[in-house]
């Protein structure tokens, strides 16, 4: 596996998702509220392709619902003003709370793994709490 190109072919799909919001005229009539339909049209087709064990357009719909999510995300950046960064930067706080081990590159067993995840989606769900004053 190229790390270094398909990193290069991520930021390609990012770039060309941010595009559509200055060159394709028709991505622009588009909002969230509608278009995330369009995600969930291809995880339906992710899932007809892994109950049809076909493994080959399970890798299609797959780049597919990818597109879509980055599509999704570029007209939440445009609508919302929210930035792909932040989505990044949440998601890997997230998991480094919940899977510490994998960015560590340490093997944990599931018994020590489920009790981390428990207890850092415990922490979560306190924190949220707190900034909801609830």
């Amino acid at each position: 596996m190229n790390e270094q190109k398909t990193m290069n072919d991520f930021n390609d799909l990012l770039k060309a998702q941010r595009n559509n919001n200055k060159y394709s005229d028709w991505f622009k009539t588009q909002q969230i509220i509608e278009h995330h339909k369009e995600l969930l049209d291809e995880v339906e087709e992710v899932v007809a392709a892994i109950n049809n064990n076909d493994m080959d357009n399970l890798e299609e719909e797959l780049g597919d619902a990818l597109w879509d999510m980055i599509g999704l995300i570029a007209i939440a950046e445009r609508e919302h003003g929210l930035k792909f960064e932040n989505v990044v930067d949440r998601v890997v706080d997230k998991f480094k709370e919940r899977k510490p081990h994998l960015f560590e590159e340490k093997l944990v067993s599931i018994d020590e793994e489920r009790e981390v995840w428990n207890k850092a989606k415990a922490m979560q769900k306190e924190r949220a709490k707190v900034i909801r004053n609830e």
